[in-house]
């Protein structure tokens, strides 16, 4: 442990990375645009089952999701 501490010393803040690498931004790297997620649209528990079993979400592909 002694050796790697040493060897960690020695290489000063080039060995990890600290406040500066996070902070700072390189200038090759263009800011990624992250799109935000798109739900769709929610489905009440009495809702008909989109599946078109004709009977209510909650009796069909809701059941046992209630916990």
């Amino acid at each position: 442990m002694r050796v790697n501490k040493a060897e960690i010393d020695a290489r000063g803040t080039d060995y990890a990375a600290d406040e500066e690498d996070y902070y700072t931004e390189t200038p090759d790297a263009a800011p990624v645009k992250r799109a935000p997620v798109q739900a769709g649209p929610k489905i009440g528990r009495n809702d008909p089952c989109p599946c078109g079993s004709g009977k209510k979400y909650k009796a069909c592909h809701g059941k046992g999701l209630a916990g």
